[in-house]
């Protein structure tokens, strides 16, 4: 069996706590999902194009999303992610995290759209847990 990337483990974790009927486990996995999300995409920006997003910053998510519009159009991939990581950080990152909104709607962001950027970036090795 493949070993999987850091941020598939994430993104099952993830889903594992949002299943639970726990208010605070369920924003805990948006931003589990956003984590998985931000790993994954500076994973690809490193290893495809030698772009190194710094960790911790403020201006770290202007940074990454910049670097994808800017090569969206040399790599179709790029702005396939630029438009879905902004998704994310909006919804996930932003709205369920941090606004503490709950809906099912983050259900499917977090199953689809996330697990849709772990496999352009890569970082899905074809196996669920």
């Amino acid at each position: 069996m493949m070993k999987k990337s850091m941020p598939q483990e994430i993104y099952e974790e993830a889903l594992k706590e949002r299943a639970k009927p726990d208010p605070l486990k369920k924003r805990q996995a948006c931003e589990k999902g956003w984590l998985a999300v931000t790993e994954a995409v500076d994973q690809y920006l490193a290893q495809q194009h030698s772009i190194h997003i710094p960790k911790g910053r403020a201006e770290t998510h202007v940074k990454r999303t910049t670097a994808l519009v800017d090569l969206g159009g040399i790599d179709p991939k790029a702005q396939e992610l630029a438009d879905n990581v902004s998704k994310i950080a909006d919804q996930l990152h932003g709205a369920c995290f941090y606004g503490g909104e709950d809906s099912p709607h983050y259900d499917t962001v977090l199953k689809k759209t996330v697990r849709k950027i772990l496999e352009l970036t890569g970082c899905w090795n074809g196996q669920e847990e």
